[in-house]
């Protein structure tokens, strides 16, 4: 039977250049998610914060935020496209996303029969 667990999962996007800074300066008012240095430079955004859910076979999840919110991130870190800086996603069953160029294809079928 199909599990989904995740468990106090965090994760952190760093900011590499000063334009990318500046385009989050507004969150620090907003809803506190920009990291700073001790020198106040901002240094990266916490995208997800201890986000912690169990999914049961057959059970469904809305994912429902504002822009910016980190609904696409927690979906990557799902699909395994982006490790959690902290916390764990444990997946008992199979799992495939759904934007993937194999699915529905036959892998002992030619490309012409695909």
């Amino acid at each position: 039977m199909p599990h989904l667990f995740v468990n106090n999962v965090s994760l952190v996007f760093p900011l590499y250049s000063a334009s990318a800074a500046s385009t989050y300066v507004g969150d620090v008012k907003n809803n506190g998610r920009v990291i700073k240095s001790r020198s106040g430079k901002i240094i990266g955004v916490n995208c997800l914060h201890q986000v912690d859910f169990e999914l049961n076979a057959g059970d469904k999840l809305a994912i429902i935020g504002a822009n910016g919110s980190g609904k696409t991130s927690l979906l990557q870190v799902l699909a395994g496209i982006y490790p959690p800086d902290e916390g764990s996603v444990e997946i008992q069953g199979s799992c495939t996303n759904l934007i993937n160029i194999n699915l529905g294809m036959r892998l002992e079928a030619s490309g012409h029969e695909n």
